[in-house]
């Protein structure tokens, strides 16, 4: 599965960093890449697209998305929602939220 995960992440990796940048995101890779893709947004400018809009980009940066969860809370404010794709892989995207949406998070 490693060497399926790693092709994966090559072929999309530049087009959602490309997305993230133009929607004021950094990106970067948490984790092996053995069974997974763990992928962080990090808000990078004042005027940063809310978490709804960074996915929407990376789903339409990756090819052949089978399907995705809902977002779940993690710790400190964390949002992660899982993207799944061709080949049993998926991605575990966690994303910083932006301020005006901080406060909705219980």
């Amino acid at each position: 599965m490693m060497a399926g995960t790693i092709q994966i992440f090559a072929n999309i990796i530049g087009r959602i960093r490309v997305v993230a940048h133009e929607m004021g995101y950094a990106v970067t890779v948490h984790g092996s890449l053995r069974r997974d893709i763990d992928l962080v947004a990090i808000p990078w400018t004042k005027v940063a697209a809310g978490r709804e809009a960074i996915l929407t980009g990376i789903l339409e940066a990756c090819e052949g998305v089978r399907g995705c969860d809902g977002w779940r809370i993690r710790p400190h404010g964390r949002l992660a929602h899982i993207i799944h794709l061709p080949s049993n892989v998926y991605i575990d995207l966690s994303v910083l939220p932006i301020d005006s949406e901080r406060e909705a998070i219980p």
